[in-house]
């Protein structure tokens, strides 16, 4: 992901907080998901775009 701006990373990870039970909602109720499953990929997703906000 080094290609991506710091600021991208900013934007989305701002984006995700603050519509991230829309995000749950639409893992689980639309793709059929476990409401577990679309959080924790929620959160593996947050935690690497902070991860490479870090090293960047």
């Amino acid at each position: 992901m080094s290609n991506i701006s710091q600021e991208d990373i900013g934007l989305v990870l701002d984006f995700m907080k603050e519509r991230k039970s829309d995000f749950e909602r639409f893992l689980s109720e639309d793709r059929g998901l476990s409401a577990h499953a679309a959080t924790f990929i929620l959160e593996d997703l947050e935690f690497h775009l902070k991860h490479e906000q870090v090293e960047s």
